[in-house]
């Protein structure tokens, strides 16, 4: 996989979690986070998991929380622009990425995280999720001793947002032939 700034590294494991519409209906957190094209300088739409980070680069950042590139939560930047949570009309698999180190990866032009365990790799398997593994590679050894960037709370990133420029204008542009994009949005 190519990281940010790493260049090339090995994939230690994947998993992959699948929600059914119904748990999807029970539980929010299981419903992806829609980012349009452009909104977050990202290629083409992004469908993530709620709890996925991204890096945000603004002066804000810098000014704000002393650093000019920081991590945030999708959920926290569904009040941006044209950011919304999708509805739960089918089934949703979500993979996670183990890397040795926490790292950036490039997703659609723009950088997410990889999965970060903190010191406590066990919590991985207490999911049911299905890990396939590197040859060798033992999970309950592995601890990231940080994050690749600061993490803003979700306070902060409703405050960030609301300070980036607004691209609401750009990201309908490029969305008006899609007529799917405004009845969700």
């Amino acid at each position: 996989m190519i990281t940010r700034d790493s260049d090339f590294i090995q994939v230690q494991a994947i998993s992959q979690q699948i929600y059914s519409r119904a748990e999807q209906r029970l539980n929010n957190d299981f419903r992806p986070i829609v980012i349009p094209a452009g909104t977050l300088s990202n290629s083409r739409d992004l469908h993530l998991s709620p709890t996925d980070r991204l890096m945000v680069t603004d002066n804000q950042t810098e000014l704000l929380f002393g650093s000019s590139e920081v991590l945030v939560a999708a959920k926290a930047a569904l009040e941006y622009a044209w950011v919304h949570q999708q509805p739960a009309d089918f089934d949703v698999t979500y993979f996670h990425i183990l890397l040795t180190t926490h790292e950036l990866v490039l997703v659609e032009a723009m950088c997410a995280e990889s999965l970060f365990l903190s010191d406590m790799p066990e919590r991985v398997f207490e999911t049911g999720k299905i890990w396939e593994t590197l040859d060798g590679f033992d999970m309950r050894k592995v601890t990231h001793n940080g994050t690749v960037l600061p993490i803003l709370r979700r306070h902060e990133t409703r405050s960030l947002m609301y300070r980036l420029p607004d691209r609401i204008d750009q990201v309908a542009a490029q969305q008006a032939p899609n007529k799917v994009f405004y009845a969700a949005a």
